[in-house]
């Protein structure tokens, strides 16, 4: 994404460590139960991956054809096949299709480690963790839930699909309303009619990507726990240490 699709943090604020995070956090959000995290290297807009693919006029037409295909290949790959289209999304989006969704976590650790990933290598700017202080209306309830394609309002939702990742992640999403109008198909969260007040947004300095890394790495968070391995991958683990160690 160029430089030219970036937008400003809703703030003049920057954290350098976890315990700096944390006390924004808590000092910035709005009183509600419903607390939501992401973390991105630079500060894109807060759009869903579809929206990157083409223009407008052939979004609908391209993720119909992704989502049909994918729901076909990988039954045959899956251990518990999703029973409804919410589920898939969430699936095909944590595999790396494009998909209408948006991630975000109730940890706000685990969107600084996103944010931080890759940082280091890259360290052309400031990271950006957004807050969201969505109400109870924001969220699709669960047993009224219509296909994820029709939906009135770009909203959010957490899935009761099990998936290790997600559930290590504490994921939950936002799905994305198409809107004719609109150049990519969608509108990004910060300019949401409805969920623009309810976020917020803080810069990470860039000189303490390193000892972030570090302190998060301390608290438990890398790689291994966000992306929990796969059990082929447990079993060569187990192997290695028990019979090479």
């Amino acid at each position: 994404m160029s430089g030219s699709g970036l937008v400003h943090s809703s703030g003049k604020e920057t954290v350098s460590s976890i315990k700096e995070l944390l006390a924004w956090a808590k000092a910035t959000r709005r009183k509600t139960d419903h607390v939501l995290f992401r973390g991105q290297r630079k500060p894109w807009p807060l759009l869903p991956g579809l929206s990157r693919l083409s223009n407008n006029s052939r979004v609908l037409e391209r993720e119909d054809k992704l989502f049909s295909s994918f729901k076909e290949k990988a039954k045959d790959s899956l251990h518990l096949i999703p029973t409804n289209d919410w589920d898939w999304l969430v699936v095909a989006q944590h595999h790396g299709l494009p998909t209408r969704l948006l991630d975000w976590t109730k940890n706000p650790k685990v969107a600084l480690w996103f944010a931080l990933e890759t940082a280091e290598q890259h360290n052309d700017s400031d990271p950006v963790i957004w807050m969201m202080c969505p109400d109870a209306e924001d969220y699709i309830e669960q047993n009224n839930k219509a296909r994820p394609f029709v939906g009135t309002r770009t909203k959010l939702f957490e899935t009761e699909f099990t998936i290790p990742r997600i559930r290590a992640q504490k994921g939950r999403f936002s799905v994305f309303k198409h809107v004719e109008k609109s150049s990519k198909g969608f509108v990004p969260l910060e300019k949401n009619k409805y969920l623009k007040n309810r976020l917020y947004s803080v810069r990470v300095d860039s000189r303490a990507i390193p000892a972030m890394v570090s302190e998060l790495r301390a608290h438990g968070y890398h790689r291994d726990t966000i992306y929990p391995p796969e059990l082929d991958e447990v079993a060569k683990q187990v192997r290695n240490e028990i019979l090479e160690g």
